[in-house]
């Protein structure tokens, strides 16, 4: 299939999908076979923005989802409100199999690059009392914000309740459970600042991110 063509049918299913999602703003392109599930009206996409085929979005009752400007939703990646909110702003892009979940909210800034098989959760599963199964207990809301120009390498972790400040690399399968400062360039399980992008001081170097 030639681009032009490809292009136009992503368009043409921009318009369609702008009837029953809360805005599709055009030109955005939004792929035959992406798939939109739950409360529809409340999912906006913004202008320019390109949502490839089986990428997968889920919004629940009360929740929102907010897609910025000239974005990239990539194919199999699954963006989840689970009753929170998700909001990603302008010239973002979330790659193929990453997992975007909404619990207790999620902010995330512009300029962000989220590579494959990233899974980012602001929640935690209730763990006591031990007596009563896992699964009853219920989930904690954790917040998650994730300010601009920040690079989230392939397969990384970021968990509930953490802010990663903008310009900070999070390496390759990095498992993130604190705060991120500004510029720090981070890798390990858990996350470990190796070095900063900027001048650091000594102390802050290889030290557990808190």
């Amino acid at each position: 299939m030639s681009t032009r063509i490809q292009n136009l049918l992503f368009f043409i299913n921009g318009l369609i999908r702008g009837f029953y999602l809360g805005s599709a703003e055009r030109p955005c392109k939004i792929a035959p076979f992406s798939e939109f599930c739950g409360k529809t009206r409340n999912i906006n996409i913004g202008h320019s923005t390109i949502v490839y085929a089986k990428a997968h979005f889920h919004c629940d009752k009360g929740s929102r989802i907010i897609i910025g400007s000239n974005c990239e939703i990539h194919a199999f990646s699954r963006i989840m409100t689970y009753g929170g909110n998700i909001e990603v702003r302008n010239y973002c892009s979330i790659n193929p199999y990453s997992i975007l979940y909404g619990h207790g909210g999620l902010r995330i800034g512009s300029r962000v690059r989220i590579a494959a098989h990233v899974v980012i959760v602001p929640g935690s599963h209730c763990i006591k009392p031990s007596a009563i199964p896992i699964m009853s207990l219920g989930v904690i809301k954790l917040p998650i914000v994730i300010q601009d120009n920040v690079w989230i390498g392939a397969g990384a972790k970021v968990l509930g309740g953490v802010t990663i400040h903008k310009g900070a690399v999070i390496g390759a399968n990095a498992v993130v459970t604190w705060d991120i400062p500004e510029n720090a360039i981070v890798a390990g399980v858990p996350a470990r600042i190796i070095r900063f992008r900027d001048f650091a001081p000594d102390e802050l170097m290889d030290k557990e991110v808190r």
